[in-house]
C-alpha cells in the first residue's frame, strides 16, 4: 500500500522522500518493462503494493491478480499503461498516478474534454503535414527543426488546453462535481461525457476557439509544461 508517513511515500518495502521520487520509480518500471510480458517478481511486488491504494481497488483486482504487464496506449500510441490480468483471465488497465493521488473531479472532466476532441487534434496534425510534405517545420518554442516522427500538437497560449476547459466550464456554468462521465470500466481508458449535448457543445467550443500548433517533443514535454504550471500557479487555476 502507498502511504505517507510525515512526508515520505511508502510503497510496500520502499520509501521515497517525495511523491516525485515515487512517480519516477514507477515510471522507470513502466518504461523498462517488455510490452506484453509479465513484470518481474520484484517489480510485480511494488505494483501490487501500489495497487492497494487505487480508489477503485476492489473493482480493479476483482477475483485476484495473476500478473501485471505493460501495454502501449491505443489512442495516442506514444505512451504506456499498466494492465492487470486477473486469475479468471479477464483484464483491465489502471493508473499508477491514481494510486499516489486520486484524480479530482476537475482533472477527470479535463480528461473527458481531451479525449472527446482527440480527433480534432489528430486531424490538424495530418492536414498540416499533408499540406507541407517537404517543408522543414520549425518549433515555435525552441526554434529548432521538428522531427516529423515525434512532433506534438500544442494549444497556443494564452489559450492553453486548461484555459479553454476552464473558460468552457465558466461559460456553460458547469459544476464538474456532478457531471457524469463514462470510462471507468474494465479496459476503458477514454473518459467521455454521459450527456451527449455537453460533449457536442465542448467539441464545438474547442473547434471555434482552439489555436493549435506543431511543436517539438522536447518543447511539449518540458518547456511548455513548465510554463503552464507557472502560469497556473500565478493565476490560481489548475
Amino acid at each position: 500500500m502507498a502511504t505517507r508517513r510525515s512526508g515520505p511515500y511508502v510503497i510496500g518495502d520502499l520509501t521515497f522522500r517525495t511523491k516525485k521520487a515515487a512517480e519516477a520509480h514507477i515510471q522507470e518500471i513502466l518504461h523498462r518493462a517488455t510490452v506484453g510480458a509479465p513484470l518481474a517478481v520484484e517489480e510485480m511486488a511494488v505494483m501490487l503494493a501500489l495497487l492497494e491504494s487505487h480508489p477503485d481497488r476492489d473493482a480493479k483486482i476483482g477475483v485476484g491478480v495473476a500478473s501485471i504487464h505493460v501495454q502501449p496506449d491505443s489512442e495516442w500510441g506514444t505512451t504506456r499503461h499498466f494492465v492487470i490480468v486477473r486469475t479468471d483471465g479477464t483484464f483491465t488497465d489502471f493508473s499508477f498516478r491514481k494510486c499516489l493521488t486520486p484524480a479530482s473531479p476537475l482533472q477527470l472532466f479535463k480528461q473527458a474534454c481531451r479525449h472527446t476532441v482527440a480527433d480534432q487534434v489528430t486531424s490538424f496534425r495530418a492536414s498540416l503535414l499533408d499540406a507541407t510534405p517537404e517543408a522543414v517545420l520549425l518549433c515555435p518554442v525552441l526554434g529548432v527543426p521538428i522531427d516529423r516522427d515525434e512532433m506534438h500538437v500544442d494549444h497556443t497560449p494564452p489559450w492553453t488546453f486548461d484555459s479553454l476547459v476552464l473558460k468552457f466550464v465558466q461559460q456553460e456554468q458547469i459544476d464538474v462535481h456532478v457531471i457524469r462521465l463514462t470510462g471507468f470500466g474494465d479496459n476503458e481508458i477514454r473518459k467521455d461525457f454521459q450527456d451527449s449535448e455537453i460533449r457536442e457543445r465542448w467539441r464545438e467550443f474547442h473547434r471555434l476557439n482552439a489555436r493549435l500548433r506543431l511543436v517539438s517533443k522536447k518543447a511539449n514535454l518540458s518547456d511548455i509544461r513548465r510554463s503552464a504550471k507557472a502560469g497556473a500557479g500565478a493565476s490560481g487555476n489548475q
